[in-house]
């Protein structure tokens, strides 16, 4: 098996070894003027090509340079419309595969691929911009990417847009110029990212004001995607109602007294389905907390919970189930949730889940080197540490760090006594745990995770034991 992989490589490498020497033979070739069979004419510059290189690459030429109406004796193509800069990078790409990219002239370049149908220079293209994305440019991309129907970029512009809204709408000068039905499909969005609804009130008074001659008659069709239901009474009557846009005509009147009778209602308990009504609808959360297994009763429980801060309320998982255990640790890195160890009321484990909640699949990664429950985990820099805890014989004092891109565990130094119950939180470039013992002095531990130490820190006085308490602090 290790034979053939080994010649699968070696044949691997020699094949991108005589790729990379034909590149430059035929760009040699291309340069020096030798075996071409074509010129294209752009605005004052002639460049010799190759047509089977060209078509080979592009299915504009190749449908062009087969065609029977060509006359196969002729060289010169003009192409209008295309700087002879932006020619230059097209030829480069047919010929090596590569082209010199920069934000100056990625929007040029990829118009000039989707003009020929380069696919592959479109995608490199294509994810350079989406590398580029930033509160400050993302309207004028998913613009500039609707005009050249560009659907992943649309999408992912659109995406980026609602996910970091309460920074764009405050930042980018493209906001203030969208238009109505642009704005309106912002705001009402369900995937709208506001940690409060006063971001969506206060983006629609700045838009306005951009133009407010032009602008503040569309104030009530605006307001009515804002999720007034969400916000305080207090708020509305203080900073909404008495607004001079909200104090025109007759209509806003309307408006002010039927959000006034909502929020009466909301207050009174008298709304049971929410959903059937825009303003009082949650967004879909910007934040969620899971619940995952645990103790429930006598025995460990398999049950996922999430909560959800906007709706105010815990959702039992009825597709997803985690296994039975309790007593782990658990933690977030790169926005997948690890579930450490733990106990199922008769085997201790040293067993470590991975849950994706976008995907919502649970996998299986490298075991740890000890069994524990009621351990410490904190996450620092790109690292899982998982330190004592519980085989169910004996308390650890052992430290493992787990390396993500390597799915593995390494011992580190252990800490200078054994300990389990303990929390762990990360500070800076410190992990700190507490010890738990029946005195009411409990001594603090730094880990310094670089040079693999732990030393004490200072003795902490405490008034309650820390029992069973896992928490992950990042600052």
């Amino acid at each position: 098996m290790n034979s053939k992989s080994s010649l699968r490589k070696s044949n691997n490498q020699l094949q991108k070894e005589m790729f990379s020497e034909t590149r430059h033979v035929l760009v040699e070739l291309r340069e020096s003027g030798q075996l071409c069979d074509g010129v294209i004419k752009v605005i004052g510059e002639s460049i010799y090509i190759h047509r089977a290189i060209l078509s080979a690459c592009s299915p504009y030429f190749r449908a062009l340079f087969t065609n029977e109406n060509f006359d196969t004796n002729r060289k010169e193509v003009t192409i209008t419309d295309i700087s002879s800069e932006n020619m230059r990078h097209i030829i480069e790409y047919a010929y090596t595969q590569t082209c010199q990219i920069t934000s100056e002239n990625v929007k040029d370049i990829l118009v000039a691929a989707d003009f020929f149908q380069i696919s592959g220079l479109q995608k490199t293209c294509s994810e350079f911009i989406l590398s580029e994305l930033s509160p400050y440019n993302c309207i004028s991309i998913k613009k500039f990417s609707q005009k050249y129907f560009c659907s992943k970029l649309i999408n992912a512009a659109h995406k980026f847009i609602l996910q970091n809204f309460a920074e764009v709408y405050k930042v980018s000068e493209d906001f203030l110029e969208l238009n109505l039905e642009d704005v309106c499909e912002i705001i009402k969005a369900d995937e709208l990212n506001l940690k409060s609804e006063e971001i969506a009130f206060e983006a629609i008074i700045r838009w306005i004001n951009h133009n407010p001659d032009e602008r503040k008659s569309h104030i009530i069709k605006l307001m009515r995607y804002v999720r007034f239901g969400l916000l305080s009474t207090q708020y509305f009557l203080l900073t909404v109602k008495n607004h001079e846009y909200l104090r025109v005509d007759e209509e806003c009147k309307n408006f002010v007294l039927e959000t006034l009778n909502l929020l009466f209602d909301l207050d009174m308990g008298r709304v049971h389905n929410e959903q059937d009504n825009l303003m009082s609808r949650p967004r879909m959360p910007h934040e969620i907390l899971f619940a995952i297994s645990g103790w429930s009763g006598s025995s460990p429980t398999n049950t996922v919970e999430v909560y959800n801060p906007r709706a105010d309320r815990w959702i039992r998982s009825r597709s997803v189930k985690s296994d039975y255990r309790a007593y782990h640790g658990t933690c977030i890195l790169d926005g997948l949730i690890y579930i450490i160890g733990g106990f199922d009321g008769i085997d201790y484990f040293n067993s470590v889940r991975c849950f994706d909640p976008v995907l919502q699949i649970w996998s299986e990664i490298a075991p740890m080197y000890y069994k524990r429950c009621y351990v410490s985990v904190a996450v620092l820099g790109r690292h899982i540490y998982a330190m004592g805890g519980s085989d169910g014989n004996l308390r650890q004092k052992s430290v493992e760090r787990y390396n993500k891109f390597k799915n593995q565990w390494s011992l580190i130094e252990p800490m200078n006594r054994h300990r389990s119950d303990a929390s762990a939180a990360t500070l800076k470039v410190l992990i700190f745990s507490p010890e738990t013992s029946s005195s009411i002095r409990t001594c603090v531990k730094r880990i310094v995770p670089h040079l693999t130490i732990s030393t004490y820190v200072v003795d902490l006085m405490v008034k309650k034991f820390f029992d069973q308490l896992n928490i992950t602090i990042l600052t």
